[in-house]
């Protein structure tokens, strides 16, 4: 069983998936365009419009359910759903060789953890490079800090960002949460099922948008609950490196328990 081939067909098996993620990027700067009062847009100002989410909720009432922007919760839902297909076995029998292929346990589940990664690492890639071409042809600002009217208009603030707290906090952090959270879908998958996984992380998603906790990672991934983004905004609980520090803990732990749960499986196709 060559498992770099099974690697590569896996990742490139979704290559169509890559495009729609792309084409997510794309209408998320079609609007950020259309929006009336910005004159020049700056590389920066497309990538944290695409994840800005939605203030924090303080009074959960009846219409606040219509305030999760539905591009940002569409564009992690078929994120995580890509990397549901990703992880599943193509066929039983492939996935049944593949486990016995290794002679490690532990090192079929570092396989499936690293296709995981490889599977958001490719997504957010093309995030970025999307991005950039985007602005390029649109012949907007090649930068990583927001424009000024940019900030005004949508966070209530003058640009006052460095690109590295920028690329830090839309693109590194996000990225990690994201990949924490798709390394919790694998484990969940071994436990409950694909199906199950699935679910639990739009459940998960949609939660993080109603209640502003450290404990829901999904407010890391907006970054209009983030203090550094927001500093201005007296109403955002969301520390970014403290996400930081609780993403880097939970995949120690989520890896761990799925190791323990790959020694006792007992597989059968």
């Amino acid at each position: 069983m060559n498992r770099y081939r099974f690697f590569q067909s896996r990742i490139l098996s979704i290559w169509y998936y890559y495009l729609i993620t792309a084409l997510f990027t794309g209408i998320s700067f079609f609007q950020l365009v259309k929006t009336p009062h910005l004159n020049k847009i700056s590389l920066g100002d497309s990538l944290v419009f695409l994840f800005l989410g939605i203030q924090p909720i303080e009074n959960i009432g009846m219409l606040d359910v219509f305030r999760i922007p539905l591009l940002w919760l569409s564009l992690f839902i078929f994120i995580f759903y890509s990397i549901n297909i990703t992880i599943r076995p193509a066929t039983g029998t492939l996935n049944y060789l593949l486990f016995f292929s290794f002679k490690k346990r532990v090192s079929f589940w570092s396989f499936k953890v690293l296709l995981t990664f490889s599977t958001v690492f490719i997504h957010f890639s093309v995030i970025l490079l999307t991005s950039i071409l985007c602005v390029l042809i649109s012949g907007n600002f090649f930068s990583l800090t927001p424009t000024q009217s940019f900030s005004e208009y949508f966070i209530g603030a003058s640009s006052s960002f460095s690109n590295v707290s920028i690329f830090t906090n839309v693109v590194f952090i996000p990225w990690l949460i994201c990949s924490t959270l798709a390394l919790l879908e694998l484990l969940v998958t071994y436990f409950w099922g694909e199906l199950q996984s699935f679910l639990c992380i739009i459940a998960y998603l949609v939660i993080s948008a109603f209640f502003t906790s450290p404990i829901f990672l999904g407010n890391y991934l907006m970054l209009l609950r983030n203090n550094v983004m927001t500093s201005s905004l007296s109403t955002t609980q969301i520390n970014s490196y403290t996400g930081l520090l609780i993403s880097i803990f939970c995949l120690c732990f989520f890896y761990v328990i799925g190791w323990n749960k790959i020694k006792k499986w007992d597989y059968t196709v």
